[in-house]
Parts: C-alpha cells; structure tokens; sequence
C-alpha cells in the first residue's frame, strides 16, 4: 500500500511539474503551433528527470510509464494563459493522480490483485 501512494505521490509530481515549468519558461504571446509542442517537451524532460529521481522511493515504472503520458497532456494545457499558477499546479496534480488511477485500473483488469506473500 505504500509503494501505491508513492506512486500516486510522484505522479502528481510529475504533473505538477509538467504544468509549471512550461508556464514559467515559455512566452504566452507566441504563437499555440510553437507553444503546444515546446511546452510538450520541457514537460517530457522534467517528467523524465522526475522519474529517474523518484524510481527509488515509487516503482521505476510505475512512475516513468504514467509519467510520459501526464507530461504529455499536461505540458501543453497550461499554454492557453488562463488562470495562474496555482491553477496550473492544481490542474497538474488532479491530472497526474487521475492519469495514475487509469494505469492501476487498468493493471487491475490485466493482472487482478498482486498479493506480497514470503515464503516461510
């Protein structure tokens, strides 16, 4: 149960970090055809930084895997300059847990239930 809620933990990170980054760094008066996909890749960098750095505490790829799929949709959303940053960061959070709950739903309907039982 733990190692679920890291999961969840570093897939908000990942969103929160996909939605923010390419809100500070890139210009809002470009035009969207440059923006959405330079936002796409700063947020696919840092997701994969995060990744990296995170698969010690959360599953590698139960990180790494929803990551590249949250930094994805996120990284070019918050592109369109409404709200702020906190609404960017709450966007990046709900998206990142929401993301993560498909890909565990999803590893339910595959697998069913892994139980960690030791052999004594």
């Amino acid at each position: 149960m733990t190692l679920r809620m890291t999961d969840y933990l570093a897939a908000m990170l990942i969103g929160v970090l996909s939605a923010l980054l390419p809100k500070l760094l890139l210009p809002h008066h470009w035009p969207m055809l440059i923006l959405m996909p330079l936002g796409m890749a700063i947020a696919m960098l840092s997701a994969f930084l995060a990744a990296n750095l995170l698969s010690r505490y959360a599953g590698p790829f139960e990180a790494a895997m929803p990551g590249m799929v949250i930094s994805m949709s996120v990284g070019m959303m918050p592109m369109h300059g409404t709200g702020g940053y906190l609404d960017a960061a709450f966007f990046g959070a709900g998206a990142g847990a929401t993301i993560q709950a498909g890909f565990h739903l999803y590893d339910l309907y595959l697998h069913g239930e892994v139980k960690n039982e030791r052999a004594n």
